[in-house]
């Protein structure tokens, strides 16, 4: 999809996507997770599906309500946008 082409819900995902990806990875190895990704070397549905095996469903729902507590409330700016305000 060409980027111009997205909608402002696949550009908040887009960016919140890379931004946990720098958070976990820093910005080298997100940077280069992207082009692995991109290039079709990485299978991130196997990737993912290796990673979840890994975790109980305990351990998912709760990393589920931590994300659900960090989230602002429809309308509240989001953390970046609070730093430039």
């Amino acid at each position: 999809m060409n980027p111009a082409q997205l909608t402002d819900e696949q550009e908040r995902v887009l960016e919140q996507g890379f931004a946990a990806l720098v958070k976990e990875l820093g910005v080298t190895d997100a940077v280069r997770f992207v082009q692995l990704c991109d290039r079709g070397i990485a299978d991130y549905t196997a990737a993912r599906d290796e990673w979840l095996a890994q975790l109980s469903h305990a351990e998912v729902w709760a990393g589920i309500a931590q994300i659900e507590h960090r989230k602002p409330a429809r309308g509240e700016p989001v953390a970046s946008e609070k730093d430039q305000g």
